[in-house]
């Protein structure tokens, strides 16, 4: 064969096989699909198979170590514990520093079949799940971890589905900036809180349930919190202190709460505490705790709460304990705060502003049922009548009395039809109440 007849034949044959390549990656040819779903059964699975549907692997543990970005992991029923094979991952210090099971752009479904990720529990040092980045988990419980779920540095992450019960610490705690979506989940029976955020976490729960924890949420380390149509229930132990509220919050923390019920808890529903911002929207409901919501605290207070569309009834003592010793500022407007044990709202501290109502902008408030005075400002006294002046619209408070439209100076109680709306107990606060044009 001539030297020149070979070198066409090479590169026939080149050619050939550049083609075959080819063909085999481009839309509609034949060749093999890579895969994207790998699957895990801990009873018939086994870490030798390729993590098909015939031949799934037997761990999670095995099953993450594979994935990579693009990737879903699906489980099917069953119990994922150390005695399967598991080998979760283990945490020191606070913040927890833990290397991540999960990486980056990976999915983690049960499709609905129930599975179970199962720790050691006792004196354990596990999580179920550390996350390195963006994923998805749909449908799964963890139970019997130190902490069940952590969600540190570049976690961009929802949990749909997803039951967190049986921690010793909290059942998911997130920090140092993730940000996180909870969906349609439950965080539940947790030694700790439910969910605790902190090192400026980005955190929305949408759906879930929040209940038996200590306490429900705990908010710290300039995160920030938005719940919207959840339950947040039952959670704590004693009737004294944050880590016995639904929602406890340190540290610049600021929570935003819409369409949420807020019960039965054994402190308070809301509890501020240090520094912070709460406002509780439309259609949040405060009611059956202990107090409905507390701002506490001995020292200056960078602390704001804010009412509009909300409800604060039938609370065992006060709706709304003010004590911080000069917060920034109280506003409530279009609120219902009714038939608690003790006054509607009691100021036992002060504020730069405190507004439940102003001529251009009318509070339209509910103060009805409440023990009397339905607010009682029990402000520190001062030696002259300056400082801050409560502003309250006379629709809410003392319709249908005639009142003189200046402030009122304490000592002194304002009563309207033989109900004690208004009591300033100490010499020389301010009351002004309002009428709208």
């Amino acid at each position: 064969m001539s030297s020149a007849r070979s070198r066409r034949l090479t590169r026939l044959a080149a050619l050939a096989m550049t083609l075959a390549m080819t063909l085999a990656v481009v839309p509609g040819c034949t060749g093999p699909a890579p895969i994207v779903d790998f699957y895990v059964d801990p009873a018939t699975g086994s870490d030798l198979n390729p993590g098909t549907i015939a031949e799934p692997f037997k761990t999670l543990t095995h099953a993450l170590a594979t994935v990579s970005a693009g990737h879903t992991v699906r489980l099917a029923a069953g119990t994922y514990d150390e005695a399967n094979g598991e080998d979760w991952p283990t945490q020191t210090g606070f913040p927890p520093t833990a290397v991540p099971n999960v990486p980056d752009g990976v999915t983690i479904t049960s499709d609905g079949s129930g599975a179970l990720l199962l720790g050691p529990g006792g004196a354990t040092t596990t999580s179920a799940l550390v996350f390195d980045g963006e994923a998805t988990v749909v449908g799964i419980s963890v139970s019997g971890f130190l902490r069940g779920i952590l969600l540190g540095q570049n976690a961009v992450v929802t949990l749909e589905d997803v039951e967190v019960t049986d921690s010793a610490r909290e059942g998911v705690l997130t920090y140092v900036n993730a940000s996180v979506m909870i969906v349609s989940s439950e965080l539940h029976h947790n030694g700790g809180a439910g969910l605790r955020t902190r090192g400026g976490s980005v955190v929305t729960v949408q759906d879930s349930l929040i209940h038996h924890n200590l306490p429900g949420v705990l908010l710290g380390g300039a995160s920030s919190v938005e719940v919207r149509d959840s339950d947040v229930y039952q959670n704590g132990t004693l009737a004294s202190g944050g880590d016995h509220s639904g929602f406890s919050l340190l540290a610049e923390a600021d929570l935003k709460v819409e369409n949420t019920t807020i019960r039965e808890n054994a402190f308070a529903g809301v509890n501020l505490d240090v520094s912070g911002t709460v406002f509780l929207g439309p259609g949040t409901d405060v009611h059956d705790n202990y107090l409905g919501v507390v701002v506490d605290g001995i020292g200056p207070n960078n602390v704001s709460l804010e009412f509009d569309g909300a409800t604060v009834r039938n609370n065992d003592f006060e709706g709304v304990y003010w004590n911080a010793f000069m917060g920034v500022s109280f506003k409530m407007r279009n609120t219902a705060v009714i038939d608690n044990g003790d006054n509607g709202i009691f100021f036992d501290g002060d504020a730069e502003v405190i507004d439940l109502g102003t001529a251009g902008d009318p509070g339209n408030n509910d103060y009805s049922g409440n023990s009397e005075p339905l607010i009682l400002d029990n402000r520190p006294g001062r030696a002259v009548a300056d400082g801050t002046i409560i502003t309250v619209s006379y629709e809410d408070t003392l319709t249908p009395c005639a009142v003189a439209m200046t402030p009122f100076v304490g000592p002194v109680t304002l009563t309207c039809a033989g109900l004690n709306s208004i009591t300033i107990s100490n010499a020389n606060n301010r009351v002004h109440v309002v009428v709208s044009p």
